[in-house]
């Protein structure tokens, strides 16, 4: 698992954790709107009932007691003592029945209407849950195909998505994960086939046991030795526990002794290897042990894959808070496309190139592993028939006494 999608699980994880508290805020929200709309509900189909009733027990008043009625409503003297008389004089066994009923009618249709919005409520929130129980138990099948589904926006929308956004990183998670698992088996059998042939070869004396032929050998060895090196540094990062002995380093110090270190390699290959550094030191807080093996992989790389007379320029700035180490060289260049790429476990940009002239394709993997590690970035910047270059960048350390 690399620290990058290892992060954006993380996130994922966070966002859902986050937004629930909104989630049952609004649901909370919802459950409240509708009790109060039940209650009103209730109330309005009580007054409507005792409308009715009072309807009803007007109709049945003489004309000199529907005279009498109407003074005592327009001066609201209804339920005065006089109102009061007027209504145990000419109050029937019917009118009496029908007030009474009025709280059975409210509650007759007031608890269907809080059962139907309770059940929409409810549904409102469990759709979208249950599309993530149901997605969540096929990924824990290891079916990382599966997402979410859901038609809300704002909180349980979100909910979704973010699921689906942690399901992404899995996806990926397990993609690189079997694509790691089968280059590290394609890297380690070439050698392993090489050993093993040689090795027969010598036991039925097909081949002499000259030196040559135990250098080949022990040349494959180193491969493995390398192979081996490179996979546990990665795994140790991802993990973050790659060990750094972090000190103040001067970039322009440690930069020019890896370009000298590699002097000879560049000019056995053909390519002129430049350095430009400002006049006061720049000082970084870094591994000085990981940083030169950030800067030889690159200056490796360069090399891998290099033309006679080409060039390697290495400049050294200051930008703002941060020191930048530019890398370029002259060569044929990368598309865009690939730039995005270049950073991945045993990716190679040229399919043909083997391992003699692609390496192992780990060696940028590593490199920008380092330098997170070390709270820097790395970026590249190509264009095809312009070359690459290559910015690493740390923050500046102006503290002495740090």
């Amino acid at each position: 698992m690399s620290a990058p999608d290892r992060d954006r699980a993380g996130r994922g994880v966070q966002a859902v954790a986050r937004i629930a508290d909104c989630i049952w805020f609004r649901v909370s929200a919802l459950m409240s709107l509708a009790l109060i709309t039940t209650v009103a509900v209730m109330a309005l189909t009580m007054g409507a009932f005792e409308h009715y009733a009072d309807a009803s027990f007007y109709a049945q008043l003489p004309s000199s007691a529907q005279k009498e009625f109407d003074f005592l409503d327009a001066n609201d003297m209804l339920l005065t003592p006089r109102g009061q008389n007027l209504y145990a004089r000419y109050e029937t066994g019917k009118s009496l029945s029908l007030k009474r009923w009025a709280l059975t009618a409210g509650l007759l249709v007031c608890l269907p209407f809080g059962l139907i919005a309770g059940l929409l409520v409810s549904r409102y929130v469990s759709a979208p849950m249950m599309s993530i129980a149901h997605a969540a138990r096929r990924i824990s099948a290891a079916d990382f195909s599966v997402r979410a589904t859901t038609t809300q926006r704002g909180g349980l929308g979100n909910v979704v998505r973010d699921f689906n956004t942690m399901a992404d990183a899995l996806e990926s998670l397990e993609r690189d994960r079997k694509m790691t698992a089968a280059a590290i088996s394609h890297e380690l059998r070439t050698p392993l086939a090489v050993l093993q042939a040689s090795l027969h070869a010598l036991a039925d004396g097909v081949i002499q046991p000259t030196p040559a032929s135990f250098l080949s050998m022990v040349g494959q060895v180193q491969h493995l030795s390398r192979l081996i090196d490179d996979v546990h540094t990665l795994s140790i990062a991802d993990v973050g526990r790659l060990a750094l002995h972090r000190e103040r380093l001067d970039v322009c110090e440690i930069t020019a002794d890896v370009l000298e270190q590699f002097r000879s390699r560049l000019e056995n290959v053909g390519v002129a290897g430049t350095l430009d550094c400002p006049s006061q030191p720049l000082f970084v807080w870094a591994d000085g042990g990981r940083m030169r093996q950030v800067l030889g992989n690159l200056i490796e790389n360069v090399a891998r894959h290099a033309h006679t007379g080409q060039r390697l320029h290495l400049a050294l700035t200051r930008e703002g808070a941060d020191v930048v180490i530019a890398l370029r060289d002259w060569g044929e260049g990368l598309p865009s496309t690939m730039q995005n790429h270049m950073f991945e476990r045993f990716y190679r940009p040229d399919i043909s190139r083997n391992r003699a002239t692609g390496g192992s394709g780990l060696g940028l993997a590593i490199v920008r592993a380092l330098m997170l590690a070390q709270d820097g970035n790395v970026r590249v910047d190509s264009r095809r028939g312009e070359g690459c270059t290559f910015f690493l960048t740390l923050p500046a350390h102006d503290d002495e006494a740090r």
